[in-house]
């Protein structure tokens, strides 16, 4: 693919990412809709600025080569954040490249202890992209997540911080 093109895909992957639709995708889950315990009393506000909003971080995750070290193709990545009011959030992640390529999403509960964001009552679902081999699926259950984190730049980006100490970064899409 050419550069001017992967980068079209990847601009239009971004803005279905971040507005909640999952069209493109080929598996479609049946059943009835989860549902869930919220919290209505959720402190969301770290040093005066909110949590609660959309955040997202994209970028191409490296560059694909061939045996001979020549190169065919990008992977790229897209992962966002919704921080709702009541507590509730939604993670969503998007990837494309030679290995595997779909869209993985995580949704369940947040709290802030202290310098600490806690995810709990976490689901994962996984929509593969078309003539994806990993089958799909939804609403599994999954461990909780715990990241030291901080809100930087007058709360316009959000620092997530690993059990490594690893940053990664997550610009503020919109408030709520």
């Amino acid at each position: 693919m050419g550069i001017k093109f992967s980068a079209v895909i990847f601009v239009i992957t971004f803005v279905l990412l971040v507005s909640g639709c999952c069209c493109c995708y080929n598996y479609v889950p049946s059943g009835p809709a989860p549902t869930w315990d919220f919290n209505d009393n959720v402190d969301v506000n770290v040093g005066g600025n909110s949590l609660v909003g959309a955040w997202g971080d994209m970028g191409a995750m490296g560059n694909i080569v061939d045996a001979g070290g020549n190169f065919v193709g990008d992977a790229y990545g897209v992962e966002a954040y919704r921080f709702n009011a009541d507590g509730t959030y939604q993670y969503r992640i998007v990837g494309s490249g030679l290995a595997i390529s779909g869209l993985g999403e995580i949704k369940g509960q947040y709290r802030i202890v202290g310098d600490r964001l806690e995810l709990y009552n976490n689901k994962d679902s996984w929509y593969p992209a078309p003539g994806e081999s990993q089958p799909g699926y939804k609403n599994k259950v999954s461990g909780d997540l715990s990241y030291d984190f901080r809100l930087d730049d007058d709360g316009n980006t959000l620092v997530l911080i690993d059990e490594y100490g690893v940053e990664t970064y997550f610009d503020r899409i919109a408030a709520d």
